[in-house]
């Protein structure tokens, strides 16, 4: 019920606007630059489309949605991204429910964007910007929502060598902060 009105088309269109998806495929593969796949900064499973990190049974089974690792094209990015946004939405719902249903489109659109390329869990980690963007409190959104990774596993492990995503940060803030 409160999950299907988060997902109907009435929602997909104020909160999935061609500028927010154009936002997304900027800041995870500019102009299909780095083509259909690429190496991810971060380690592991590479990474297809859009920002879409392949999963270890995506790899056993050669595809992604049904999709064959070797059919991965622009085209089928395109459709990757909107079914990937549309489960980093759900997740959101069955995350934070309400609180995140209650929210205008341009602060679900920052949340989407965060739980999108950090995955399960990467909205946890950010717990000021959260409570932030809950309470409404720009101030403090402002100065919480940068991000970054570990380049290894032994620098995750030992909290070294952490990089910022300057560019990603630039644009976000660009993007969520700029004239609103």
């Amino acid at each position: 019920m409160v999950i299907q009105d988060q997902t109907d088309s009435a929602f997909q269109s104020s909160v999935f606007t061609d500028d927010f998806i154009d936002y997304i495929k900027s800041v995870e593969n500019p102009k299909f630059s780095a083509g259909p796949v690429h190496e991810s900064a971060e380690g592991g499973n590479k990474t297809y489309g859009y920002g879409h990190k392949l999963t270890d049974t995506e790899k056993k089974f050669n595809n992604i949605y049904n999709i064959p690792l070797e059919e991965i094209n622009e085209q089928n990015s395109n459709k990757i991204l909107m079914i990937d946004l549309k489960k980093a939405n759900d997740e959101l719902v069955k995350n934070y429910g309400e609180q995140y249903i209650n929210l205008d489109p341009r602060r679900k659109q920052m949340l989407i964007d965060f739980q999108y390329n950090m995955g399960s869990g990467g909205v946890e980690l950010f717990k000021k910007f959260r409570e932030a963007l809950f309470t409404g409190d720009e101030k403090t959104m402002k100065k919480e929502y940068e991000r970054g990774y570990y380049p290894s596993d032994l620098d995750r492990k030992n909290k070294t060598n952490f990089k910022k995503l300057k560019d990603r940060n630039a644009r976000f803030f660009s993007e969520f902060f700029i004239g609103e």
